[in-house]
């Protein structure tokens, strides 16, 4: 119908048009709404960048059912039937999401960190993609600190839970992620596990890469089936 745009154009003209300063203005008033966002960049990202890595190498495959795997190929074939300058107005898009962190952070409005990770959206894994968003969010102006914050803290703390979890007192949630190293000096230390505590049960390093392995050949005995 006349007036009507299309996605892409709209798109283009809120990334030609957009203003930082206004977009303060509303970030404050969400805040003081007591609204909170979740960004989920990292499948922008993988979306965006398709052309250059394809994630069919990915290691995180081996631990992802077929029925799961085949939803992906919707969004992964109309990516590939973009032009290059739709390519590349994505990789634009994306940068200029990553660019709007630090206006929202200036806001006080808080940042949750999510994944969107499930069917459709493609080589977003369940459990992994998370540590791939706080990097994100590192790389877009978050300090360490403050994109663990999004994950420990922001996430309770909207949903009226800092009772039950967020940090390490008696009485509240035994589920703590044990780490080799600082992630308050790396985020990249999120994924160097010592250990897991779940439900006041102890893994191992050993033990979840015995999960791992389990589930991969599970996954590979399935999909000779």
């Amino acid at each position: 119908a006349s007036g009507k745009k299309k996605a892409g154009e709209v798109q283009k003209e809120l990334v030609d048009t957009f203003d930082p300063e206004r977009a303060a203005l509303i970030y404050a008033k969400l805040k003081a709404n007591g609204t909170a966002v979740v960004p989920t960049l990292v499948g922008t990202q993988i979306t965006s960048f398709l052309d250059e890595d394809n994630h069919q190498q990915d290691t995180e495959l081996k631990y992802l059912g077929k029925g799961l795997i085949s939803t992906y190929a919707w969004r992964v074939g109309r990516a590939q039937k973009d032009t290059l300058e739709q390519v590349i107005f994505r990789k634009e898009m994306y940068r200029k999401l990553v660019a709007l962190l630090p206006v929202i952070k200036k806001s006080g409005m808080d940042i949750i960190a999510g994944t969107d990770a499930g069917f459709l959206n493609s080589f977003i894994y369940p459990g992994f993609a998370l540590h791939k968003e706080l990097q994100i969010f590192v790389e877009g102006g978050l300090t360490p600190l403050e994109a663990l914050r999004t994950s420990v803290i922001n996430g309770p703390k909207y949903f009226g839970l800092l009772d039950k979890y967020g940090s390490v007192e008696v009485g509240k949630k035994a589920d703590l992620l044990l780490l080799n190293a600082n992630p308050a000096q790396n985020i990249k230390a999120t994924k160097d596990c010592f250990a897991l505590i779940r439900a006041g049960k102890v893994y191992t390093r050993k033990d979840l890469d015995v999960m791992l392995m389990k589930l991969a050949e599970l996954n590979r005995q399935t999909k000779q089936q």
